[in-house]
């Protein structure tokens, strides 16, 4: 299977030692927020309807869980979209990135994962400036039967701060913004055909 053959989405579907691992592209054109359009949830909910449990979903950017109420301008945009569609299906956990700072959740009974950044850590401690570090991480996924375990492993972490970011606005971004941004994207790919 060869995935960067395919047009973008990438969204995939394998097994793997009888789980199902579904692959989701929440690149929104060029910008922070990840969003899935309504063709992607719809090959989704159809994937769903025909597995067999357990299930997992890696995608980029995370859901908004408890641990992410002050990072929405930077999460999924449409996670309660998102969770619709899984609800009462095989799905079991979710794992993303993108925050550069590891967080955990359970949201509809469901386990979220949100891995620490191989590039640099950010503290987001203060909603309004973000402190970025050097630093890198990784999480290892052990699967067990139909147990999930996750380890997160630091690798490097310095004290200094080597930038900040202001953030005025930590709420959910104008859905405007999103379909300009998905269309403009959608412009550049036909550009290239």
């Amino acid at each position: 299977m060869d995935i960067f053959a395919q047009k973008r989405p990438y969204d995939q579907h394998v097994t793997l030692n009888d789980w199902d691992i579904y692959l989701l592209d929440t690149k929104c054109g060029d910008i922070e927020p990840g969003y899935l359009t309504e063709a992607q949830l719809a090959w989704l909910q159809a994937e769903l309807a025909h597995a067999t449990p357990p299930g997992i979903i890696f995608m980029h950017h995370p859901l908004a869980g408890p641990a992410l109420q002050h990072m929405r301008y930077s999460v999924l945009q449409n996670g309660e979209d998102l969770l619709r569609v899984i609800d009462h299906s095989s799905i079991c956990a979710i794992f993303s990135g993108h925050t550069h700072f590891a967080s955990s959740s359970v949201i509809n009974g469901m386990l979220n994962v949100v891995a620490d950044s191989t590039a640099y850590h950010i503290d987001c401690s203060n909603h309004h400036v973000h402190r970025i570090y050097d630093g890198t991480a990784y999480n290892v996924i052990t699967l067990n039967g139909t147990s999930i375990g996750v380890e997160q492993r630091p690798l490097y972490l310095r004290k200094e701060v080597i930038n900040t970011i202001q953030v005025p606005n930590t709420d959910f971004v104008d859905p405007q913004i999103l379909f300009a941004a998905m269309a403009e994207q959608e412009e550049r790919r036909e550009t290239v055909k």
